[in-house]
């Protein structure tokens, strides 16, 4: 019985072989010179041969082609939905931030005029007090000079 490493046509070592679907090995060129078109129990003549791994590599090929295409376009699918999803978020956080500054704006104002209220309500109070302690200093200025005035007529008459 012969090794599995020989070629099974010329019996030598198959350092470079081929593995036909009935398992066995041959050489490629021990291939090439047999026509095997009358007989089952061996593979395909040499045109034959070539015509279907041609039709194979196509098959493959194509396949390949397809399966290439299916990832680019899915890949595409992928890259577009991460942008759109990308620009959403974008547009969502340009929103939220243009919320927050408006509503910091608005509060800010609302600070703003309740101290410019409170600043006022102040200079009032404080105006109203300083009037009020004015008041009181003429009054007492005049007690103090209607005093002086009695005492300076009291001496001019005694």
């Amino acid at each position: 019985m012969n090794n599995i490493s020989e070629c099974l046509i010329c019996f030598e070592s198959c350092k470079q072989n081929i593995l036909l679907p009935c398992k066995h090995f041959f050489h490629y060129k021990c291939l090439e010179t047999i026509d095997f078109r009358n007989n089952n129990n061996f593979f395909l003549s040499e045109n034959r041969f070539n015509s279907r791994a041609e039709q194979l590599l196509n098959s493959y090929n194509s396949r390949a082609e397809q399966l290439l295409n299916s990832s680019n376009s899915r890949a595409e699918q992928l890259l577009n939905s991460s942008n759109s999803r990308a620009e959403q978020l974008l547009n969502s956080s340009n929103s939220r931030a243009e919320q927050l500054l408006n509503s910091s704006n608005s509060r800010a104002e609302q600070l703003l005029d309740s101290s410019n209220s409170r600043a006022e309500q102040l200079l009032n109070s404080s105006n109203s007090r300083a009037e009020q302690l004015l008041d009181s200093s003429n009054s007492r200025a005049e007690q103090l000079l209607d005093d002086d005035d009695r005492r300076t007529i009291r001496r001019f008459y005694n």
